[in-house]
């Protein structure tokens, strides 16, 4: 009985705080974005999971721990958003990570269609990097760090390709609700903390020229 209204009460909450950030915005003027990523930023961006990268392999996987078959948490949704003894560096992560999706969406396409044409393509790409990556170290030896993450930074746009070409992708407008608590949790329910802000969007053109 308590615990049903307990949720009860979380509904509640949630419905009036995302109520009152409609409002807000309903009455307010919002003002059209161009919200298209630069270059810069996802580089930007990049360079920080890089150091983060670099930090949990030195950790060895930080609390979750290295990666073994035997040691696989049913709380982890992918095995490859762990980090596994083999990764040396952070290239060594993101270019299993990008084989792993290669994998993936491979299997979603249509043999001979157009997408499949184009993943191949991608996959071509993808081996010559990996290719150069498996000479890099031996080539540089320890003057290798900064050759690696400049191929870490080149995987990662090759990467970002290959996650648009999801065939699941095929919409171009995306409606979603933005708010915020003044706790700062994202699962925050309570009504009373919703920060005057946000409101319910529609973003136009999120995959285009992506």
């Amino acid at each position: 009985m308590k615990r049903t209204l307990l949720s009860r009460i979380c509904l509640l909450g949630i419905v009036v705080g995302s109520h009152c950030a409609w409002a807000y915005a309903r009455d307010g003027q919002v003002q059209k974005q161009e919200l298209t990523p630069s270059i810069a930023s996802l580089h930007e961006s990049w360079n920080d999971d890089y150091a983060y990268l670099q930090g949990l392999i030195a950790k060895r996987g930080g609390c979750a721990g290295l990666y073994t078959p035997d040691t696989e948490a049913l709380t982890v949704a992918h095995p490859h958003s762990r980090i596994w003894a083999s990764d040396r560096t952070p290239l060594d992560v993101q270019l299993r990570r990008t084989d792993a999706v290669l994998e993936q969406i491979g299997s979603m396409v249509a043999p001979t269609s157009q997408a499949e044409k184009a993943l191949r393509e991608l996959e071509q790409q993808f081996q010559r990097l990996a290719r150069t990556a498996a000479v890099l170290s031996p080539a540089h030896g320890k003057d290798a760090s900064g050759a690696e993450k400049d191929l870490y930074i080149e995987l990662r746009e090759l990467n970002r390709k290959i996650v648009l070409s999801n065939p699941l992708l095929d919409f171009d407008d995306i409606i979603f609700n933005r708010w915020n608590s003044s706790y700062g949790h994202v699962q925050e329910c309570w009504g009373s903390t919703v920060l005057n802000e946000g409101g319910l969007y529609a973003l136009r053109g999120a995959l285009r020229g992506a």
